[in-house]
Protein backbone atom coordinates (compact mmCIF):
# COMPACT_ATOMS: atom_id res chain seq x y z
CA UNK A 1 0.00 0.00 0.00
CA UNK A 2 1.22 3.45 -1.24
CA UNK A 3 2.32 5.62 1.78
CA UNK A 4 -0.01 8.43 2.08
CA UNK A 5 1.26 12.18 1.19
CA UNK A 6 2.54 14.34 3.99
CA UNK A 7 -0.81 17.03 5.40
CA UNK A 8 -0.04 20.48 4.19
CA UNK A 9 0.67 22.65 7.34
CA UNK A 10 -0.98 26.47 7.06
CA UNK A 11 2.35 27.68 9.15
CA UNK A 12 5.04 25.50 7.35
CA UNK A 13 7.39 27.18 6.34
CA UNK A 14 7.81 27.74 3.12
CA UNK A 15 11.47 26.24 2.77
CA UNK A 16 9.89 23.09 4.34
CA UNK A 17 7.13 22.56 2.44
CA UNK A 18 8.85 23.27 -0.66
CA UNK A 19 11.43 19.93 0.38
CA UNK A 20 8.45 18.21 1.37
CA UNK A 21 7.28 18.49 -2.37
CA UNK A 22 10.45 17.48 -3.88
CA UNK A 23 10.88 14.76 -2.03
CA UNK A 24 8.11 12.62 -0.88
CA UNK A 25 7.71 11.23 -4.15
CA UNK A 26 10.41 8.93 -4.24
CA UNK A 27 10.88 8.90 -0.22
CA UNK A 28 11.19 5.26 1.73
CA UNK A 29 11.82 6.45 5.33
CA UNK A 30 10.10 9.47 6.85
CA UNK A 31 11.19 11.52 10.13
CA UNK A 32 8.17 12.42 12.14
CA UNK A 33 8.98 16.41 13.42
CA UNK A 34 7.17 17.29 16.54
CA UNK A 35 6.60 13.67 17.78
CA UNK A 36 6.28 14.37 21.01
CA UNK A 37 3.01 16.46 20.53
CA UNK A 38 -1.04 15.77 19.33
CA UNK A 39 -0.81 13.94 16.06
CA UNK A 40 -2.48 16.91 13.99
CA UNK A 41 0.90 18.63 15.00
CA UNK A 42 3.22 16.04 13.71
CA UNK A 43 5.29 16.62 10.12
CA UNK A 44 6.14 14.34 8.14
CA UNK A 45 9.55 15.24 6.06
CA UNK A 46 10.36 12.53 3.93
CA UNK A 47 13.65 11.08 2.92
CA UNK A 48 15.49 8.11 1.72
CA UNK A 49 17.05 6.01 4.28
CA UNK A 50 20.02 4.78 2.53
CA UNK A 51 20.88 8.68 2.60
CA UNK A 52 20.28 9.06 6.22
CA UNK A 53 21.70 5.64 7.06
CA UNK A 54 24.96 6.99 5.33
CA UNK A 55 25.36 9.37 8.28
CA UNK A 56 23.76 8.79 11.05
CA UNK A 57 24.88 5.38 13.40
CA UNK A 58 20.96 5.62 15.22
CA UNK A 59 19.45 4.75 11.84
CA UNK A 60 21.88 2.27 10.32
CA UNK A 61 21.54 0.76 13.34
CA UNK A 62 17.97 0.24 13.14
CA UNK A 63 16.32 -3.26 12.29
CA UNK A 64 15.66 -3.57 8.48
CA UNK A 65 12.07 -4.28 9.48
CA UNK A 66 11.74 -1.44 11.80
CA UNK A 67 8.58 1.33 10.89
CA UNK A 68 9.28 3.25 7.72
CA UNK A 69 8.50 6.19 10.35
CA UNK A 70 11.14 7.65 12.71
CA UNK A 71 9.90 10.29 15.83
CA UNK A 72 12.48 12.79 16.44
CA UNK A 73 11.91 12.83 20.42
CA UNK A 74 13.85 15.95 20.96
CA UNK A 75 13.27 19.76 20.44
CA UNK A 76 14.61 20.82 17.16
CA UNK A 77 12.41 23.09 14.95
CA UNK A 78 11.65 21.48 11.51
CA UNK A 79 13.33 23.72 9.29
CA UNK A 80 16.82 22.47 10.63
CA UNK A 81 15.44 18.92 10.67
CA UNK A 82 14.81 19.09 6.66
CA UNK A 83 18.76 21.16 6.67
CA UNK A 84 19.80 17.71 8.13
CA UNK A 85 18.43 15.97 5.80
CA UNK A 86 19.70 17.73 2.92
CA UNK A 87 23.01 17.38 4.60
CA UNK A 88 22.58 14.05 3.84
CA UNK A 89 21.73 13.81 0.54
CA UNK A 90 24.53 12.63 -2.20
CA UNK A 91 25.86 16.00 -3.04
CA UNK A 92 29.60 15.98 -5.32
CA UNK A 93 30.15 19.77 -4.62
CA UNK A 94 29.94 18.58 -0.08
CA UNK A 95 28.09 20.43 2.01
CA UNK A 96 26.85 24.26 1.59
CA UNK A 97 28.07 26.90 3.09
CA UNK A 98 26.30 27.29 6.71
CA UNK A 99 25.66 30.49 8.96
CA UNK A 100 27.02 30.13 12.47
CA UNK A 101 23.31 29.65 13.78
CA UNK A 102 22.66 26.86 11.10
CA UNK A 103 26.24 25.51 12.18
CA UNK A 104 25.26 24.89 15.78
CA UNK A 105 22.00 23.97 15.58
CA UNK A 106 22.68 21.08 12.61
CA UNK A 107 25.46 19.80 15.08
CA UNK A 108 23.44 19.37 17.75
CA UNK A 109 20.82 17.50 15.15
CA UNK A 110 24.10 15.50 13.86
CA UNK A 111 25.15 14.23 17.87
CA UNK A 112 21.25 13.21 18.29
CA UNK A 113 21.37 11.24 15.47
CA UNK A 114 25.15 10.09 15.76
CA UNK A 115 26.76 11.26 12.60
CA UNK A 116 30.09 12.23 14.06
CA UNK A 117 31.55 12.63 10.55
CA UNK A 118 29.03 15.22 9.41
CA UNK A 119 29.72 16.98 12.66
CA UNK A 120 33.23 17.35 11.44
CA UNK A 121 32.17 18.72 8.03
CA UNK A 122 30.40 21.56 10.17
CA UNK A 123 33.68 22.05 12.77
CA UNK A 124 35.89 22.55 9.67
CA UNK A 125 33.02 25.05 8.52
CA UNK A 126 33.00 26.81 11.60
CA UNK A 127 36.78 27.31 11.41
CA UNK A 128 36.80 28.79 7.79
CA UNK A 129 33.56 30.81 8.92
CA UNK A 130 36.11 32.43 11.82
CA UNK A 131 38.95 32.57 9.75
CA UNK A 132 36.71 34.55 7.13
CA UNK A 133 35.27 37.13 9.61
CA UNK A 134 39.06 37.36 11.29
CA UNK A 135 40.16 38.47 7.48
CA UNK A 136 37.86 41.24 7.42
CA UNK A 137 39.50 43.34 10.49
CA UNK A 138 36.07 43.98 11.89
CA UNK A 139 35.80 40.63 13.93
CA UNK A 140 32.49 41.46 16.02
CA UNK A 141 31.11 38.08 17.92
CA UNK A 142 27.53 37.30 17.78
CA UNK A 143 25.41 34.90 19.60
CA UNK A 144 25.13 32.76 16.73
CA UNK A 145 28.81 32.92 16.77
CA UNK A 146 29.09 31.59 20.18
CA UNK A 147 26.60 29.34 20.09
CA UNK A 148 28.21 27.52 17.38
CA UNK A 149 31.81 27.62 19.20
CA UNK A 150 29.79 26.36 22.56
CA UNK A 151 28.12 23.18 20.70
CA UNK A 152 31.12 22.45 19.38
CA UNK A 153 32.90 22.73 23.01
CA UNK A 154 30.08 20.29 24.44
CA UNK A 155 30.67 17.80 22.08
CA UNK A 156 34.02 17.35 22.39
CA UNK A 157 36.20 19.21 20.19
CA UNK A 158 39.20 20.84 21.15
CA UNK A 159 38.63 24.76 21.88
CA UNK A 160 41.69 26.57 23.72
CA UNK A 161 41.16 30.32 24.87
CA UNK A 162 44.68 32.15 24.24
CA UNK A 163 46.29 35.29 26.20
CA UNK A 164 47.81 38.06 23.67
CA UNK A 165 50.52 36.56 25.61
CA UNK A 166 50.34 33.25 24.56
CA UNK A 167 50.22 33.73 20.68
CA UNK A 168 53.35 33.37 18.62
CA UNK A 169 54.97 36.37 18.23
CA UNK A 170 55.35 35.44 14.77
CA UNK A 171 51.91 35.16 14.23
CA UNK A 172 49.53 38.02 12.41
CA UNK A 173 47.46 39.17 15.67
CA UNK A 174 44.25 41.52 15.36
CA UNK A 175 41.51 42.37 17.69
CA UNK A 176 39.01 39.41 17.93
CA UNK A 177 42.13 37.00 16.54
CA UNK A 178 42.59 33.71 16.78
CA UNK A 179 44.77 30.76 15.51
CA UNK A 180 43.81 27.53 13.93
CA UNK A 181 46.43 24.72 15.16
CA UNK A 182 46.16 21.48 13.10
CA UNK A 183 47.18 18.45 15.71
CA UNK A 184 48.71 15.31 14.15
CA UNK A 185 46.11 12.97 12.33
CA UNK A 186 46.39 10.51 15.05
CA UNK A 187 45.38 13.16 17.62
CA UNK A 188 41.88 12.30 18.87
CA UNK A 189 40.90 15.83 18.93
CA UNK A 190 41.88 16.42 15.00
CA UNK A 191 41.89 20.39 14.43
CA UNK A 192 41.90 22.63 17.46
CA UNK A 193 39.89 25.95 17.54
CA UNK A 194 42.38 28.40 19.52
CA UNK A 195 40.66 31.80 20.03
CA UNK A 196 42.20 35.20 21.56
CA UNK A 197 40.64 35.45 24.79
CA UNK A 198 40.10 39.40 25.04
CA UNK A 199 37.38 40.28 22.07
CA UNK A 200 36.27 36.76 22.89
CA UNK A 201 35.48 37.14 26.41
CA UNK A 202 35.27 41.07 26.45
CA UNK A 203 32.27 41.10 24.01
CA UNK A 204 30.39 38.07 25.37
CA UNK A 205 28.39 40.30 28.69
CA UNK A 206 27.50 42.79 25.78
CA UNK A 207 25.98 40.62 23.01
CA UNK A 208 23.85 37.96 26.02
CA UNK A 209 22.98 40.63 28.10
CA UNK A 210 21.04 42.31 24.83
CA UNK A 211 19.00 39.36 24.17
CA UNK A 212 15.91 38.53 25.75
CA UNK A 213 15.19 35.91 28.28
CA UNK A 214 14.12 33.51 25.63
CA UNK A 215 17.56 33.74 23.31
CA UNK A 216 20.14 33.78 26.21
CA UNK A 217 18.91 30.00 26.95
CA UNK A 218 21.19 28.74 24.42
CA UNK A 219 24.38 30.24 25.60
CA UNK A 220 23.08 30.35 29.39
CA UNK A 221 25.50 27.18 30.62
CA UNK A 222 28.68 29.33 30.16
CA UNK A 223 27.67 32.86 30.65
CA UNK A 224 28.57 32.89 34.26
CA UNK A 225 32.39 31.71 33.51
CA UNK A 226 32.56 34.20 30.75
CA UNK A 227 31.00 36.93 32.48
CA UNK A 228 33.21 36.36 36.04
CA UNK A 229 36.39 36.29 33.97
CA UNK A 230 35.51 39.79 31.99
CA UNK A 231 34.68 41.42 35.41
CA UNK A 232 38.02 39.98 37.11
CA UNK A 233 40.20 40.49 34.11
CA UNK A 234 38.81 43.88 33.61
CA UNK A 235 39.96 44.81 38.17
CA UNK A 236 43.25 43.02 37.29
CA UNK A 237 43.61 45.33 34.38
CA UNK A 238 43.94 43.34 31.50
CA UNK A 239 42.69 45.39 28.55
CA UNK A 240 44.31 48.65 29.42
CA UNK A 241 42.89 50.93 26.34
CA UNK A 242 43.38 51.41 22.73
CA UNK A 243 41.98 48.55 21.07
CA UNK A 244 39.61 47.02 23.69
CA UNK A 245 38.51 50.61 25.44
CA UNK A 246 35.06 50.72 23.40
CA UNK A 247 34.31 47.21 23.58
CA UNK A 248 34.56 46.67 27.21
CA UNK A 249 32.66 49.89 27.70
CA UNK A 250 30.11 48.59 26.04
CA UNK A 251 29.99 45.44 27.96
CA UNK A 252 30.48 47.15 31.06
CA UNK A 253 27.55 49.62 30.42
CA UNK A 254 25.30 46.25 29.46
CA UNK A 255 26.37 44.61 33.13
CA UNK A 256 25.33 47.81 34.93
CA UNK A 257 22.08 48.38 33.12
CA UNK A 258 21.18 44.49 33.83
CA UNK A 259 21.97 44.78 37.46
CA UNK A 260 20.06 47.59 37.38
CA UNK A 261 17.04 46.23 36.07
CA UNK A 262 17.63 43.00 38.52
CA UNK A 263 17.76 45.40 41.20
CA UNK A 264 14.39 47.59 40.10
CA UNK A 265 12.49 44.11 39.57
CA UNK A 266 12.59 43.54 42.90
CA UNK A 267 11.69 46.72 44.41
Amino acid sequence: MAEPAPKKHKALDASVQAYIDTNEGTANFWLLAGATGSDDLQIKLPTCRAFVAFHSKLIRDLPDEEDPEFPVLCDHDTSTLVLFLQACQPNFCGLPEYSAGDIGKLSKIAHYFDAPILVDCLFDQLIKLLQKSDNNNAFTWTSELYEAVFVMKDLGKKFVLLDPSDLDPRARRSPGGFEIQFAPPHHEHGAALRIHNNFFVIQFPRVFLELDEAARSTLKKHSRSLISSFITRYREGKYGSGIYSEAVKASMLSCLYFVLAEATSKT
